[in-house]
């Protein structure tokens, strides 16, 4: 059906509105995806999976997208899309579901950047709550954590970091035993794994009080 509607746009495109338009003024083309291609999507959207379907769901808005107007684009996104990814994260129980979230949230990345905002605050909380039983030498919250870098802020992540992860670091710091006739160095490994999601400064200042000092007293 996309030719077909690729030739009705040429034929009855007036003008594109950014906003939802007056019904008496609404484009021709627009007219004809709103009574007649949006019931068929919505109906289709109405028992999507957020976290099953995501890629099919993600794929046929792409597709279409160069033929729908932006109104009605975000139409779709804020009144289906988004209600169903806010449902489903209140569901989501990090520390039970095998499924990363950043695996469902993520694609729609590239069709709403901002509107995925409101999401992130219960997923942060719920990140936190699952990092209250971090142990040591657990690299599974590093994999979880990673993909969030680069789309929390840098001053939310670390704040967030700061709260979350870095006391059970410097809990396992100040617990090391430091003995030089039997080195057991995995803690440090794992404490310096989180070297890539946690500002350097924080390790400065970390190793600086509850390592160094010590280190030096039993050299």
């Amino acid at each position: 059906p996309i030719p077909i509607f690729q030739q009705w746009k040429v034929l009855l495109r007036e003008r594109s509105s950014q906003t939802i338009p007056d019904p008496d003024k609404m484009d021709p083309y627009d007219r004809l995806i709103w009574e007649v291609w949006m019931p068929k999507i919505r109906q289709m959207l109405s028992n999507w999976s957020p976290k099953t379907q995501v890629e099919s769901a993600v794929d046929l808005l792409l597709v279409w997208m160069p033929l729908l107007s932006d109104w009605i684009l975000n139409n779709i996104l804020d009144s289906i899309i988004l209600p169903k990814l806010q449902q489903e994260v209140e569901r989501w129980d990090p520390t039970s579901d095998p499924m990363p979230i950043h695996l469902w949230i993520h694609p729609w990345q590239p069709l709403m950047e901002t509107q995925l905002e409101v999401l992130y605050p219960t997923i942060r909380r719920k990140l936190g709550f699952a990092l209250n039983n971090l142990q040591p030498l657990d690299y599974s919250p590093h994999v979880i954590l990673k993909p969030w870098a680069k789309v929390f802020s840098p001053g939310v992540m670390e704040a967030f970091l700061a709260r979350t992860v870095l006391p059970k670091l410097i809990y396992c710091l100040q617990t090391l035993v430091i003995n030089p006739q039997n080195e057991h160095i995995a803690p440090v490994k794992w404490i310096l794994s989180w070297k890539d999601l946690i500002p350097v400064h924080h390790f400065v200042d970390m190793f600086d009080k509850f390592f160094f000092p010590r280190w030096l007293q039993i050299l």
